[in-house]
């Protein structure tokens, strides 16, 4: 394992309990944050088994009632698999909305030095967010927001997205590799792995050769139905999704479900 941190990295925020988030301004759901400031239930290090999950929007549930978000669907799912209680899972969601992947691979890694996980899911976002550092800021660009286009878009591409969002796919493969932590990875553009169109490209083409082997889904979220924001999935699509990746987990992790097993009896 890689030199263990102290303390998790928080998201502080001004209130637990919040009607609108990012995108969603329908007040239909309810948003709870731990005392982390993240989406979903608390930490509990002296739980059986531990989880992380990390992702954009579609990972933290934007429009979702928590218990249809796909990461807790993918809980319920392992607690019936490996037969145990719910309480002896802990499922930690370090997702939050509109972030890129840089994100998500930084923060799984550096919560995952805080305390190590059993296991780990994760759901890449899209090429065109990147971060963009200025002394201490971290600022997250958007292709798609016309405030930062202009900027954005003087030296941003759609291979430059992909290779970007390849680095961080391939940054946390190794390290759940070198820590021995059973993962698997989804993502909402993970397909172009497998367009011709792109891996024709030299660069892109290694990155894409570096990543063969790993514990990839390459099912994408469906827009079936709609969640309460009227842009992201909806329930019955967070389900069908949720139970296509939990397939391909434990598939590609049989030894890590064997080992949960024994920890719940």
């Amino acid at each position: 394992m890689h030199k263990k941190v102290d303390e998790w990295i928080a998201n502080p925020r001004a209130e637990s309990t919040q009607k609108v988030y990012n995108c969603d301004k329908s007040g239909k759901i309810t948003y709870t944050f731990n005392s982390l400031g993240f989406r979903g239930e608390e930490p509990r290090p002296n739980a059986k088994i531990k989880i992380y999950a990390c992702g954009c929007s579609y990972t933290i549930g934007t429009g979702l009632s928590v218990e249809h978000i796909w990461p807790n669907v993918f809980k319920q799912k392992l607690v019936k698999e490996i037969g145990c209680k719910e309480e002896d899972v802990n499922l930690l969601n370090f997702s939050s909305g509109a972030k890129s992947n840089d994100y998500i691979a930084r923060t799984t890694i550096r919560q995952s030095l805080a305390e190590k996980p059993d296991g780990i899911v994760c759901y890449f976002t899209h090429r065109s967010r990147s971060e963009y550092l200025k002394d201490v800021e971290v600022i997250n660009m958007l292709i798609s927001n016309k405030s930062q286009e202009d900027y954005f878009a003087q030296y941003y591409t759609i291979e430059n997205g992909l290779v970007n969002m390849l680095k961080n796919i391939y940054l946390l493969k190794l390290f759940c590799e070198s820590n021995n932590i059973p993962y698997l990875f989804g993502g909402a553009e993970i397909n172009l792995i497998n367009n011709k169109k792109f891996i024709t490209n030299p660069v892109i083409a290694q990155y894409v050769d570096f990543l063969k082997g790993s514990n990839l889904c390459f099912t994408e979220m469906k827009y079936g139905d709609r969640a309460a924001d009227e842009m992201h999935p909806g329930p019955k699509s967070a389900e069908e999704y949720a139970t296509k990746f939990f397939k391909e987990f434990v598939e590609k992790n049989k030894d890590f479900i064997e080992k949960a097993k024994e920890k719940c009896l």
